[in-house]
């Protein structure tokens, strides 16, 4: 190939797998965009591939489940049909938690907002419903994004019997997809200007969108002899003018 882009599968903080992309033809065919969303992928299929392990560990012996649980770096949580927690591994304290003080309790009793608890309350009502996993991502504060995944336990009946949730920290990708996300607005300003002036007060313009600030400010063209120099591209929150 004329160019490769791989990417580890990472679980518990060890490597169990790759996944890789290629092109024949074109050397220059992949960017840092196309690493950002293949770290993603790979995020999205090591935790498949950890919540696979669990469930298979789960169904030949609770004592396995057990030590795979209580040693993944992943947050794993059982819950019953009343949406009460039933188990949950030392993982969860990355919420600001501990494992033993939310057993027996519910979403809105763990101390999240309620329109977040409401939202995964019904989540998880949802797996028990359909018998088919679901997966949601879920803001739990300024610093931490949660991707879950739940997952239905069936009894021998065939009947969901608990709905088994495993969440990871993606945070960071987060961070990366906003990034992305500022970057290609500015840069389609850019490539639709037809106008310097006017390409200028709209990169502003988004800047205080991005960043929320009150003020933003542009210094062109600029003379390292000038005496003075006036902001000919200014915006400014209206109680900072």
């Amino acid at each position: 190939p004329k160019i490769w882009l791989g990417v580890p599968l990472i679980s518990n903080k060890q490597i169990i797998g790759m996944i890789a992309i290629q092109d024949y033809s074109d050397p220059n065919a992949y960017s840092r965009k196309d690493l950002d969303i293949l770290v993603s992928v790979s995020n999205q299929i090591a935790l498949a591939i950890e919540r696979k392990r669990v469930n298979e560990a789960l169904k030949e012996n609770e004592a396995r489940y057990r030590v795979l649980s209580e040693n993944s770096q992943d947050i794993i949580m059982r819950f019953d049909a009343s949406l009460t927690v039933m188990y949950a591994n030392p993982a969860v304290e990355r919420l600001g938690v501990k494992a033993n003080a939310i057993i027996g309790k519910k979403f809105k009793e763990l101390g999240i907002p309620d329109s977040l608890a409401d939202r995964l309350e019904s989540t998880v009502l949802k797996v028990f419903a359909s018998g088919r996993a679901r997966r949601d991502e879920a803001r739990f504060s300024e610093s931490l994004w949660i991707d879950w995944v739940l997952s239905p336990e069936f009894d021998k009946k065939n009947r969901v019997k608990f709905v088994i949730g495993f969440a990871r920290d993606v945070t960071e990708a987060k961070r990366i997809e906003y990034e992305n996300l500022c970057f290609d607005k500015i840069n389609q300003i850019i490539i639709n200007a037809r106008d310097l002036d006017k390409m200028l007060d709209e990169v502003l313009d988004e800047m205080m969108n991005i960043f929320d600030c009150d003020r933003a400010w542009l210094l062109f063209p600029l003379s390292p002899k000038a005496v003075y120099y006036d902001l000919p591209y200014l915006r400014c929150k209206e109680q900072w003018y």
